[in-house]
Protein backbone atom coordinates (compact mmCIF):
# COMPACT_ATOMS: atom_id res chain seq x y z
CA UNK A 1 0.00 0.00 0.00
CA UNK A 2 1.63 3.82 -1.23
CA UNK A 3 1.15 6.37 1.33
CA UNK A 4 -1.01 7.73 -0.63
CA UNK A 5 -3.45 5.25 -0.28
CA UNK A 6 -2.82 4.54 3.30
CA UNK A 7 -3.23 8.42 4.37
CA UNK A 8 -6.66 8.58 1.93
CA UNK A 9 -7.98 5.45 4.07
CA UNK A 10 -7.00 6.41 7.23
CA UNK A 11 -8.98 9.61 5.99
CA UNK A 12 -11.87 7.43 4.94
CA UNK A 13 -11.91 5.59 7.79
CA UNK A 14 -12.30 8.99 9.89
CA UNK A 15 -14.77 10.46 7.83
CA UNK A 16 -17.02 7.77 8.02
CA UNK A 17 -17.50 7.38 11.24
CA UNK A 18 -20.50 9.57 10.80
CA UNK A 19 -19.30 13.45 11.30
CA UNK A 20 -16.23 14.91 13.01
CA UNK A 21 -19.07 16.39 16.14
CA UNK A 22 -19.85 12.41 16.85
CA UNK A 23 -16.33 10.98 16.72
CA UNK A 24 -13.44 11.15 18.99
CA UNK A 25 -10.30 10.42 17.84
CA UNK A 26 -8.40 8.52 21.25
CA UNK A 27 -4.21 8.20 20.87
CA UNK A 28 -3.03 5.00 23.59
CA UNK A 29 0.74 5.39 23.83
CA UNK A 30 2.73 4.47 26.67
CA UNK A 31 5.60 6.67 25.45
CA UNK A 32 3.37 9.45 23.98
CA UNK A 33 5.16 12.65 25.22
CA UNK A 34 8.61 11.06 25.08
CA UNK A 35 9.29 11.12 21.79
CA UNK A 36 9.26 14.16 19.66
CA UNK A 37 7.83 12.28 16.36
CA UNK A 38 4.47 11.65 18.64
CA UNK A 39 4.18 14.90 19.79
CA UNK A 40 4.55 16.18 16.00
CA UNK A 41 1.82 14.00 14.31
CA UNK A 42 -0.46 15.09 17.50
CA UNK A 43 -0.23 18.79 16.73
CA UNK A 44 -1.01 18.03 12.88
CA UNK A 45 -3.75 16.11 13.76
CA UNK A 46 -4.88 18.40 16.23
CA UNK A 47 -5.02 20.93 13.58
CA UNK A 48 -7.61 18.57 11.38
CA UNK A 49 -9.56 17.40 13.91
CA UNK A 50 -11.02 18.86 17.22
CA UNK A 51 -11.72 15.50 18.71
CA UNK A 52 -8.62 13.96 20.11
CA UNK A 53 -8.06 12.48 23.32
CA UNK A 54 -4.68 11.57 24.06
CA UNK A 55 -3.65 8.97 27.41
CA UNK A 56 -0.26 7.27 28.51
CA UNK A 57 -2.21 4.74 30.72
CA UNK A 58 -4.71 1.95 29.38
CA UNK A 59 -6.57 1.65 32.58
CA UNK A 60 -7.79 5.41 32.23
CA UNK A 61 -8.05 5.02 28.58
CA UNK A 62 -10.42 2.44 29.48
CA UNK A 63 -12.61 4.11 32.20
CA UNK A 64 -12.91 7.12 29.42
CA UNK A 65 -14.25 4.65 26.51
CA UNK A 66 -16.59 2.95 29.42
CA UNK A 67 -18.12 5.73 30.40
CA UNK A 68 -18.88 7.20 27.28
CA UNK A 69 -22.51 6.79 25.64
CA UNK A 70 -23.50 4.02 23.10
CA UNK A 71 -24.18 6.23 20.33
CA UNK A 72 -20.45 7.90 20.82
CA UNK A 73 -17.96 6.88 18.18
CA UNK A 74 -13.85 5.83 18.84
CA UNK A 75 -11.51 5.79 16.25
CA UNK A 76 -8.56 4.27 18.40
CA UNK A 77 -4.63 4.87 17.65
CA UNK A 78 -2.16 3.11 19.37
CA UNK A 79 1.13 1.44 19.43
CA UNK A 80 1.49 -2.68 18.68
CA UNK A 81 2.98 -3.84 22.28
CA UNK A 82 -0.06 -1.70 24.21
CA UNK A 83 -2.65 -2.73 21.39
CA UNK A 84 -2.00 -6.32 22.25
CA UNK A 85 -2.80 -6.11 25.92
CA UNK A 86 -5.84 -3.20 25.21
CA UNK A 87 -7.63 -4.37 22.17
CA UNK A 88 -8.21 -7.52 23.35
CA UNK A 89 -10.45 -5.65 26.00
CA UNK A 90 -11.80 -3.13 24.61
CA UNK A 91 -12.42 -4.26 20.23
CA UNK A 92 -16.21 -5.23 21.01
CA UNK A 93 -17.25 -2.25 22.78
CA UNK A 94 -19.87 -0.65 20.89
CA UNK A 95 -18.03 3.02 20.67
CA UNK A 96 -14.69 1.19 19.17
CA UNK A 97 -15.33 1.86 15.30
CA UNK A 98 -11.86 1.48 13.53
CA UNK A 99 -8.55 0.74 15.31
CA UNK A 100 -5.18 1.59 13.79
CA UNK A 101 -1.83 0.46 15.13
CA UNK A 102 1.16 3.16 15.04
CA UNK A 103 4.16 1.18 13.99
CA UNK A 104 7.49 1.51 12.32
CA UNK A 105 7.87 -2.61 11.13
CA UNK A 106 4.53 -3.84 9.62
CA UNK A 107 5.62 -7.34 9.56
CA UNK A 108 5.73 -7.26 13.41
CA UNK A 109 2.00 -6.38 13.37
CA UNK A 110 0.81 -8.88 10.56
CA UNK A 111 -1.76 -11.06 13.05
CA UNK A 112 -3.96 -7.74 13.29
CA UNK A 113 -6.13 -8.16 10.45
CA UNK A 114 -6.29 -12.02 11.08
CA UNK A 115 -7.93 -11.36 14.81
CA UNK A 116 -10.07 -7.94 15.03
CA UNK A 117 -11.94 -7.19 12.42
CA UNK A 118 -12.35 -3.55 13.33
CA UNK A 119 -8.39 -3.37 12.89
CA UNK A 120 -8.01 -0.89 9.68
CA UNK A 121 -4.09 -0.50 9.19
CA UNK A 122 -0.16 0.10 10.42
CA UNK A 123 0.44 3.62 10.28
CA UNK A 124 3.94 5.15 10.37
CA UNK A 125 4.63 8.38 11.15
CA UNK A 126 5.44 9.34 7.46
CA UNK A 127 1.69 8.92 6.74
CA UNK A 128 0.13 11.42 8.69
CA UNK A 129 2.42 14.36 6.98
CA UNK A 130 0.04 14.77 4.36
CA UNK A 131 -3.42 14.40 6.55
CA UNK A 132 -4.39 18.38 7.40
CA UNK A 133 -3.81 18.64 2.89
CA UNK A 134 -6.21 15.38 2.58
CA UNK A 135 -8.80 16.83 4.78
CA UNK A 136 -9.03 20.44 3.13
CA UNK A 137 -8.73 18.98 -0.75
CA UNK A 138 -11.10 15.79 -0.42
CA UNK A 139 -13.82 16.32 1.94
CA UNK A 140 -16.99 16.34 0.03
CA UNK A 141 -18.43 19.98 1.30
CA UNK A 142 -22.05 21.51 1.38
CA UNK A 143 -22.41 24.54 2.64
CA UNK A 144 -19.28 24.75 4.63
CA UNK A 145 -20.21 21.73 6.37
CA UNK A 146 -18.86 18.03 5.98
CA UNK A 147 -21.19 15.67 4.86
CA UNK A 148 -21.33 13.18 7.51
CA UNK A 149 -21.13 9.59 5.99
CA UNK A 150 -23.33 8.44 8.74
CA UNK A 151 -23.09 4.50 10.08
CA UNK A 152 -26.77 4.47 9.80
CA UNK A 153 -28.92 2.64 11.83
CA UNK A 154 -32.56 3.02 11.75
CA UNK A 155 -34.18 4.32 15.19
CA UNK A 156 -34.75 1.89 17.91
CA UNK A 157 -35.49 4.44 20.78
CA UNK A 158 -39.33 3.41 21.62
CA UNK A 159 -41.79 6.40 22.99
CA UNK A 160 -45.10 4.86 23.32
CA UNK A 161 -47.03 8.42 24.21
CA UNK A 162 -49.58 6.78 26.42
CA UNK A 163 -47.38 4.89 28.94
CA UNK A 164 -45.45 7.94 28.96
CA UNK A 165 -48.26 10.00 29.19
CA UNK A 166 -46.95 12.91 27.73
CA UNK A 167 -47.42 13.58 23.70
CA UNK A 168 -43.88 15.72 24.11
CA UNK A 169 -40.66 14.15 23.13
CA UNK A 170 -37.27 15.26 23.63
CA UNK A 171 -34.79 14.84 21.19
CA UNK A 172 -31.42 13.85 22.01
CA UNK A 173 -29.16 15.61 19.11
CA UNK A 174 -30.96 19.14 18.43
CA UNK A 175 -31.37 20.18 14.66
CA UNK A 176 -30.89 16.39 13.81
CA UNK A 177 -32.82 13.56 14.11
CA UNK A 178 -35.43 10.88 12.75
CA UNK A 179 -39.03 10.13 14.20
CA UNK A 180 -40.51 6.75 13.18
CA UNK A 181 -44.30 6.34 13.30
CA UNK A 182 -44.97 1.80 13.29
CA UNK A 183 -48.40 1.28 12.76
CA UNK A 184 -50.41 -1.21 12.47
CA UNK A 185 -53.77 0.13 12.09
CA UNK A 186 -53.73 3.38 10.38
CA UNK A 187 -54.32 6.62 12.49
CA UNK A 188 -53.90 9.99 10.66
CA UNK A 189 -51.32 12.02 13.03
CA UNK A 190 -49.11 15.29 13.30
CA UNK A 191 -45.30 15.85 14.24
CA UNK A 192 -44.15 19.07 15.47
CA UNK A 193 -40.47 19.41 15.42
CA UNK A 194 -40.51 22.63 17.82
CA UNK A 195 -37.83 25.17 19.64
CA UNK A 196 -40.08 24.89 22.59
CA UNK A 197 -40.89 22.60 24.97
CA UNK A 198 -44.67 24.23 24.48
CA UNK A 199 -46.36 21.98 21.75
CA UNK A 200 -48.68 25.06 21.42
CA UNK A 201 -45.46 27.71 20.74
CA UNK A 202 -45.66 29.02 17.41
CA UNK A 203 -42.18 31.07 17.46
CA UNK A 204 -40.32 28.18 15.17
CA UNK A 205 -41.16 24.08 14.22
CA UNK A 206 -41.62 22.13 11.44
CA UNK A 207 -44.70 20.69 10.92
CA UNK A 208 -45.94 16.55 9.50
CA UNK A 209 -49.45 16.10 8.80
CA UNK A 210 -50.25 12.64 7.70
CA UNK A 211 -53.94 11.35 6.58
CA UNK A 212 -55.59 9.31 4.44
CA UNK A 213 -55.78 12.20 1.93
CA UNK A 214 -52.95 14.15 2.11
CA UNK A 215 -49.65 14.85 3.22
CA UNK A 216 -48.52 18.22 4.57
CA UNK A 217 -45.07 19.74 5.18
CA UNK A 218 -45.16 23.01 7.01
CA UNK A 219 -42.55 25.23 8.74
CA UNK A 220 -44.60 27.94 11.36
CA UNK A 221 -42.59 31.25 11.95
CA UNK A 222 -43.79 33.72 14.13
CA UNK A 223 -47.31 32.46 14.27
CA UNK A 224 -47.57 31.92 10.26
CA UNK A 225 -48.02 28.77 8.74
CA UNK A 226 -45.83 28.13 5.85
CA UNK A 227 -46.19 25.05 3.04
CA UNK A 228 -43.43 23.69 2.31
CA UNK A 229 -44.40 20.42 0.77
CA UNK A 230 -47.96 19.34 -0.01
CA UNK A 231 -49.05 15.84 -1.85
CA UNK A 232 -52.21 13.82 -2.52
CA UNK A 233 -50.02 11.27 -4.10
CA UNK A 234 -51.87 7.86 -3.25
CA UNK A 235 -48.56 6.02 -2.75
CA UNK A 236 -47.85 8.84 -0.28
CA UNK A 237 -50.79 9.03 2.09
CA UNK A 238 -51.52 7.07 4.45
CA UNK A 239 -52.86 3.75 3.95
CA UNK A 240 -54.86 0.60 4.80
CA UNK A 241 -52.52 -2.44 6.53
CA UNK A 242 -49.29 -2.09 8.71
CA UNK A 243 -46.16 0.44 7.51
CA UNK A 244 -43.86 2.83 8.98
CA UNK A 245 -43.72 6.57 8.58
CA UNK A 246 -40.52 8.64 9.30
CA UNK A 247 -39.42 12.25 9.01
CA UNK A 248 -36.19 13.06 9.01
CA UNK A 249 -34.56 16.94 9.71
CA UNK A 250 -30.85 17.49 9.18
CA UNK A 251 -29.87 21.23 10.09
CA UNK A 252 -26.15 20.73 7.78
CA UNK A 253 -27.69 19.93 5.00
CA UNK A 254 -31.00 22.02 6.12
CA UNK A 255 -33.45 19.09 4.32
CA UNK A 256 -36.41 17.87 5.55
CA UNK A 257 -37.29 13.81 4.39
CA UNK A 258 -40.55 12.22 4.65
CA UNK A 259 -40.87 8.60 3.87
CA UNK A 260 -42.44 5.09 4.21
CA UNK A 261 -41.37 2.14 4.67
CA UNK A 262 -37.70 1.24 6.00
CA UNK A 263 -35.90 4.15 7.01
CA UNK A 264 -33.72 5.51 3.85
CA UNK A 265 -32.37 7.90 1.98
CA UNK A 266 -34.27 5.44 -1.33
CA UNK A 267 -37.47 5.40 0.65
CA UNK A 268 -37.81 9.27 0.68
CA UNK A 269 -41.27 10.06 -1.04
CA UNK A 270 -41.13 14.14 -0.16
CA UNK A 271 -37.36 16.28 -0.04
CA UNK A 272 -37.85 19.93 1.48
CA UNK A 273 -34.97 22.75 1.37
CA UNK A 274 -34.73 25.42 4.63
CA UNK A 275 -32.71 28.73 3.98
CA UNK A 276 -29.58 29.15 5.00
CA UNK A 277 -30.89 32.36 7.16
CA UNK A 278 -33.22 29.56 9.26
CA UNK A 279 -30.05 27.18 10.00
CA UNK A 280 -29.14 28.68 13.73
CA UNK A 281 -32.72 28.35 14.90
CA UNK A 282 -33.16 24.97 13.22
CA UNK A 283 -30.52 23.68 14.95
CA UNK A 284 -32.36 24.90 17.66
CA UNK A 285 -35.22 22.25 17.47
CA UNK A 286 -35.12 19.84 20.30
CA UNK A 287 -38.59 18.62 20.88
CA UNK A 288 -40.99 16.08 19.09
CA UNK A 289 -44.59 16.80 19.56
CA UNK A 290 -47.34 14.51 18.50
CA UNK A 291 -50.84 14.52 18.29
CA UNK A 292 -53.37 12.45 16.63
CA UNK A 293 -56.10 13.81 13.61
CA UNK A 294 -55.40 16.83 15.36
CA UNK A 295 -55.68 15.82 19.25
CA UNK A 296 -53.40 15.22 22.04
CA UNK A 297 -56.09 13.85 24.15
CA UNK A 298 -54.47 10.47 24.30
CA UNK A 299 -57.56 8.91 26.22
CA UNK A 300 -59.37 9.16 23.02
CA UNK A 301 -57.24 7.08 21.30
CA UNK A 302 -56.44 4.04 23.74
CA UNK A 303 -57.28 1.74 21.62
CA UNK A 304 -54.51 2.17 19.65
CA UNK A 305 -51.85 1.75 22.11
CA UNK A 306 -50.41 -1.30 20.94
CA UNK A 307 -51.23 -0.61 17.63
CA UNK A 308 -48.88 2.77 17.23
CA UNK A 309 -45.77 2.58 18.18
CA UNK A 310 -43.44 5.73 17.87
CA UNK A 311 -39.28 5.28 17.66
CA UNK A 312 -36.64 7.99 17.58
CA UNK A 313 -33.26 8.35 16.31
CA UNK A 314 -30.15 10.97 16.29
CA UNK A 315 -29.52 10.91 13.23
CA UNK A 316 -30.75 11.96 10.06
CA UNK A 317 -31.58 10.06 7.18
CA UNK A 318 -28.56 11.35 4.43
CA UNK A 319 -26.64 8.66 2.78
CA UNK A 320 -28.23 5.11 1.68
CA UNK A 321 -26.61 2.22 3.00
CA UNK A 322 -24.85 -0.07 -0.19
CA UNK A 323 -26.01 -3.48 -0.43
CA UNK A 324 -22.48 -4.44 -1.28
CA UNK A 325 -20.30 -5.43 1.62
CA UNK A 326 -16.86 -5.31 1.50
CA UNK A 327 -13.73 -6.10 3.63
CA UNK A 328 -11.80 -2.42 4.26
CA UNK A 329 -8.33 -3.66 2.56
CA UNK A 330 -10.39 -4.16 -0.41
CA UNK A 331 -11.87 -0.53 -0.60
CA UNK A 332 -10.41 2.40 -2.35
CA UNK A 333 -11.44 5.98 -1.87
CA UNK A 334 -13.66 5.87 -4.91
CA UNK A 335 -15.49 3.03 -2.51
CA UNK A 336 -16.48 5.68 -0.21
CA UNK A 337 -17.04 9.11 -2.38
CA UNK A 338 -19.24 6.40 -4.73
CA UNK A 339 -21.26 4.89 -1.39
CA UNK A 340 -20.85 1.69 -3.83
CA UNK A 341 -20.49 -0.66 -0.62
CA UNK A 342 -20.33 -0.67 3.21
CA UNK A 343 -17.67 -1.97 5.06
CA UNK A 344 -17.55 -4.98 6.55
CA UNK A 345 -16.45 -3.20 9.78
CA UNK A 346 -19.33 -1.12 9.63
CA UNK A 347 -22.11 -4.21 9.91
CA UNK A 348 -23.41 -4.32 13.48
CA UNK A 349 -21.56 -7.41 15.27
CA UNK A 350 -24.08 -10.22 14.77
CA UNK A 351 -23.76 -9.86 10.55
CA UNK A 352 -20.05 -9.63 10.92
CA UNK A 353 -20.03 -12.89 13.03
CA UNK A 354 -22.56 -14.58 10.52
CA UNK A 355 -19.99 -13.38 7.98
CA UNK A 356 -16.98 -14.49 9.25
CA UNK A 357 -19.11 -17.90 10.29
CA UNK A 358 -19.10 -18.60 6.53
CA UNK A 359 -16.24 -16.96 5.03
CA UNK A 360 -14.35 -20.42 5.01
CA UNK A 361 -16.55 -22.29 4.02
CA UNK A 362 -15.72 -24.81 0.60
CA UNK A 363 -18.40 -26.90 -0.63
CA UNK A 364 -16.41 -27.78 -3.66
CA UNK A 365 -13.25 -29.29 -2.42
CA UNK A 366 -10.66 -32.18 -3.47
CA UNK A 367 -12.78 -35.17 -2.62
CA UNK A 368 -15.77 -33.53 -4.69
CA UNK A 369 -14.99 -31.07 -6.80
CA UNK A 370 -18.04 -31.11 -9.54
CA UNK A 371 -20.46 -30.39 -6.79
CA UNK A 372 -22.09 -27.37 -8.36
CA UNK A 373 -21.60 -29.08 -11.72
CA UNK A 374 -23.85 -32.20 -10.58
CA UNK A 375 -26.32 -29.85 -9.04
CA UNK A 376 -26.78 -27.90 -12.46
CA UNK A 377 -27.03 -31.72 -14.14
CA UNK A 378 -29.65 -32.87 -11.38
CA UNK A 379 -31.87 -29.77 -11.99
CA UNK A 380 -31.72 -30.52 -16.06
CA UNK A 381 -32.80 -34.23 -15.96
CA UNK A 382 -36.06 -35.32 -14.96
CA UNK A 383 -34.31 -38.09 -12.89
CA UNK A 384 -32.49 -35.82 -10.82
CA UNK A 385 -33.08 -34.91 -7.79
CA UNK A 386 -33.35 -31.54 -7.42
CA UNK A 387 -35.65 -31.39 -10.64
CA UNK A 388 -38.26 -33.79 -8.44
CA UNK A 389 -37.70 -31.89 -5.51
CA UNK A 390 -38.06 -28.10 -7.33
CA UNK A 391 -41.18 -29.93 -9.19
CA UNK A 392 -42.95 -30.96 -5.98
CA UNK A 393 -42.49 -26.89 -4.40
CA UNK A 394 -45.14 -25.60 -7.58
CA UNK A 395 -47.37 -24.80 -5.16
CA UNK A 396 -45.37 -23.88 -2.36
CA UNK A 397 -46.33 -20.27 -2.40
CA UNK A 398 -49.72 -20.79 -3.34
CA UNK A 399 -51.26 -21.52 -6.73
CA UNK A 400 -48.76 -23.44 -8.80
CA UNK A 401 -46.03 -21.76 -10.06
CA UNK A 402 -43.05 -23.51 -11.41
CA UNK A 403 -40.60 -20.87 -11.76
CA UNK A 404 -41.68 -19.31 -8.14
CA UNK A 405 -39.24 -22.33 -6.57
CA UNK A 406 -35.78 -22.45 -5.09
CA UNK A 407 -34.41 -25.46 -3.11
CA UNK A 408 -33.24 -25.20 0.69
CA UNK A 409 -30.61 -27.11 1.63
CA UNK A 410 -29.27 -26.52 5.46
CA UNK A 411 -25.95 -26.87 7.31
CA UNK A 412 -26.21 -27.75 10.28
CA UNK A 413 -29.06 -28.00 13.25
CA UNK A 414 -31.29 -25.01 14.49
CA UNK A 415 -29.69 -23.40 17.25
CA UNK A 416 -33.13 -21.76 17.93
CA UNK A 417 -31.46 -18.32 17.22
CA UNK A 418 -33.01 -17.81 13.74
CA UNK A 419 -36.49 -18.86 11.73
CA UNK A 420 -35.17 -22.05 11.17
CA UNK A 421 -31.47 -23.46 10.81
CA UNK A 422 -29.55 -20.53 10.21
CA UNK A 423 -27.14 -21.51 7.45
CA UNK A 424 -29.01 -22.26 4.58
CA UNK A 425 -27.75 -23.54 1.25
CA UNK A 426 -30.47 -22.36 -1.63
CA UNK A 427 -30.28 -23.20 -4.88
CA UNK A 428 -31.74 -20.98 -7.76
CA UNK A 429 -32.15 -22.84 -11.00
CA UNK A 430 -32.50 -19.67 -14.44
CA UNK A 431 -35.26 -18.24 -14.33
CA UNK A 432 -36.45 -18.96 -10.70
CA UNK A 433 -37.26 -16.58 -8.32
CA UNK A 434 -38.54 -16.16 -4.26
CA UNK A 435 -41.95 -14.42 -3.89
CA UNK A 436 -41.47 -10.86 -2.20
CA UNK A 437 -40.81 -11.53 1.46
CA UNK A 438 -39.80 -9.72 5.40
CA UNK A 439 -37.27 -11.64 7.15
CA UNK A 440 -38.93 -11.13 10.32
CA UNK A 441 -35.97 -8.25 11.97
CA UNK A 442 -32.91 -10.86 11.85
CA UNK A 443 -29.51 -10.31 10.94
CA UNK A 444 -28.14 -12.45 7.79
CA UNK A 445 -25.44 -12.22 5.24
CA UNK A 446 -25.91 -13.82 1.76
CA UNK A 447 -22.78 -14.81 -0.71
CA UNK A 448 -22.88 -16.08 -3.76
CA UNK A 449 -20.83 -18.70 -4.10
CA UNK A 450 -21.79 -19.57 -7.76
CA UNK A 451 -23.74 -18.08 -10.78
CA UNK A 452 -25.54 -15.01 -10.20
CA UNK A 453 -28.65 -13.51 -8.28
CA UNK A 454 -30.64 -10.58 -8.66
CA UNK A 455 -31.87 -8.53 -5.34
CA UNK A 456 -35.21 -6.31 -5.23
CA UNK A 457 -35.65 -4.14 -2.47
CA UNK A 458 -39.12 -3.08 -1.30
CA UNK A 459 -40.23 -0.57 1.00
CA UNK A 460 -43.56 -2.40 2.78
CA UNK A 461 -44.76 -6.19 2.65
CA UNK A 462 -47.70 -5.04 1.25
CA UNK A 463 -50.10 -6.44 -2.35
CA UNK A 464 -50.77 -2.71 -3.03
CA UNK A 465 -47.23 -1.76 -3.13
CA UNK A 466 -45.35 -4.07 -5.18
CA UNK A 467 -42.70 -2.22 -6.86
CA UNK A 468 -39.12 -2.31 -5.56
CA UNK A 469 -37.42 0.94 -4.74
CA UNK A 470 -33.63 -0.60 -5.68
CA UNK A 471 -32.04 -3.49 -7.21
CA UNK A 472 -28.67 -4.99 -7.62
CA UNK A 473 -27.41 -8.00 -9.31
CA UNK A 474 -24.64 -10.08 -7.19
CA UNK A 475 -21.79 -11.84 -8.32
CA UNK A 476 -19.54 -14.93 -7.56
CA UNK A 477 -17.93 -13.67 -4.25
CA UNK A 478 -20.15 -11.33 -3.39
CA UNK A 479 -21.89 -10.74 -0.57
CA UNK A 480 -24.67 -8.34 0.98
CA UNK A 481 -26.49 -8.23 3.96
CA UNK A 482 -29.73 -7.39 6.12
CA UNK A 483 -30.09 -6.01 9.69
CA UNK A 484 -33.00 -5.46 11.98
CA UNK A 485 -35.12 -2.24 9.88
CA UNK A 486 -32.64 -2.31 6.70
CA UNK A 487 -32.69 -4.96 3.28
CA UNK A 488 -35.90 -6.66 5.29
CA UNK A 489 -38.07 -7.01 2.28
CA UNK A 490 -36.67 -8.43 -0.95
CA UNK A 491 -36.98 -10.97 -3.94
CA UNK A 492 -34.72 -12.60 -5.29
CA UNK A 493 -34.13 -14.10 -8.44
CA UNK A 494 -32.26 -15.91 -10.92
CA UNK A 495 -32.01 -13.94 -14.16
CA UNK A 496 -28.97 -15.86 -15.74
CA UNK A 497 -30.90 -17.52 -19.10
CA UNK A 498 -28.96 -20.64 -18.60
CA UNK A 499 -26.85 -21.00 -15.41
CA UNK A 500 -28.12 -22.01 -11.39
CA UNK A 501 -27.08 -20.04 -9.22
CA UNK A 502 -26.02 -21.58 -5.23
CA UNK A 503 -26.07 -19.18 -2.62
CA UNK A 504 -24.94 -19.48 1.23
CA UNK A 505 -27.50 -17.61 3.36
CA UNK A 506 -26.85 -17.28 7.39
CA UNK A 507 -29.61 -15.45 9.91
CA UNK A 508 -29.82 -14.79 13.18
CA UNK A 509 -31.91 -12.77 15.88
CA UNK A 510 -29.67 -10.56 18.32
CA UNK A 511 -29.24 -11.39 21.57
CA UNK A 512 -31.69 -9.17 23.58
CA UNK A 513 -34.30 -9.91 20.95
CA UNK A 514 -37.45 -10.84 23.08
CA UNK A 515 -39.77 -12.54 20.61
CA UNK A 516 -38.41 -14.56 17.67
CA UNK A 517 -40.89 -14.68 14.95
CA UNK A 518 -40.45 -18.45 13.55
CA UNK A 519 -41.53 -16.93 10.08
CA UNK A 520 -40.87 -15.47 6.70
CA UNK A 521 -44.42 -13.49 5.32
CA UNK A 522 -44.44 -13.40 1.52
CA UNK A 523 -46.85 -12.55 -0.69
CA UNK A 524 -48.78 -15.25 -2.72
CA UNK A 525 -48.05 -16.58 -6.22
CA UNK A 526 -51.59 -14.94 -6.95
CA UNK A 527 -50.49 -11.69 -5.57
CA UNK A 528 -53.33 -10.87 -3.39
CA UNK A 529 -52.66 -11.91 0.36
CA UNK A 530 -49.87 -12.63 2.40
CA UNK A 531 -48.76 -15.66 4.26
CA UNK A 532 -46.54 -16.88 7.03
CA UNK A 533 -43.30 -19.29 5.47
CA UNK A 534 -42.13 -21.83 8.21
CA UNK A 535 -38.37 -21.96 6.47
CA UNK A 536 -37.96 -25.91 6.57
CA UNK A 537 -35.37 -27.81 4.93
CA UNK A 538 -35.61 -30.02 1.52
CA UNK A 539 -32.84 -31.56 2.47
CA UNK A 540 -29.51 -31.78 4.90
CA UNK A 541 -26.26 -30.85 3.21
CA UNK A 542 -24.29 -33.98 4.18
CA UNK A 543 -27.18 -36.10 2.87
CA UNK A 544 -27.93 -34.03 0.12
CA UNK A 545 -24.09 -34.36 -1.42
CA UNK A 546 -24.08 -37.68 -1.00
CA UNK A 547 -27.22 -37.81 -3.31
CA UNK A 548 -25.12 -35.68 -5.61
CA UNK A 549 -22.00 -37.90 -5.74
CA UNK A 550 -24.04 -40.95 -6.23
CA UNK A 551 -25.91 -39.18 -8.89
CA UNK A 552 -22.92 -37.62 -10.42
CA UNK A 553 -20.94 -41.00 -10.65
CA UNK A 554 -24.29 -43.04 -11.94
CA UNK A 555 -24.71 -39.75 -14.83
CA UNK A 556 -27.68 -40.19 -13.66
Amino acid sequence: MTVSNSIDSFYTSLSDNENFETTTLIWLDSRLTELQENIRIQQELRSAINHIKDFDNIEECKNYIQHLSRDDRVVLITSGKVGKEFVPYIHDFRQITSIYIFCMDKKKNEIWPKAFIKYMMCIGSSRFTAFPKVNALQTPILNNTIIPTVEFWPPTKVWCPWRADSCTQVIPRPGQMTIVMDQSEPLGFEVYLSISDDPTNTSYAIYLAVTMQQIQISKIVDGLTLDINRTTEHDHVLHEGKDLYWLSLDYTTLLVKYGQGEVRHRCTLLQSSLSEVERNTVRQIQFAHVSFNGSRLLADYNWYEYKVKLKIGQYPVVLDPPLLVVEPDKAGLDVFLNNSAILLTRLEEPCRLLYYDTFGWKFQDDTFPYLFEAIERSIRHESGWCYKKLKEKSTRFGKSNPRATYLRVTVGMNRGTSPGVPYVLEIWPPGHYSPIHSHADTYGIIRVLYGEINVKLYRTLNVKRKKPFHEMTLYKDQVTWLSPGLNQIHKLENQSPNQTCITIQAYEYRNIEVHHYEYFDYINNDGFSINKFEPVSDMDYVEFRKIMITEWNNEL
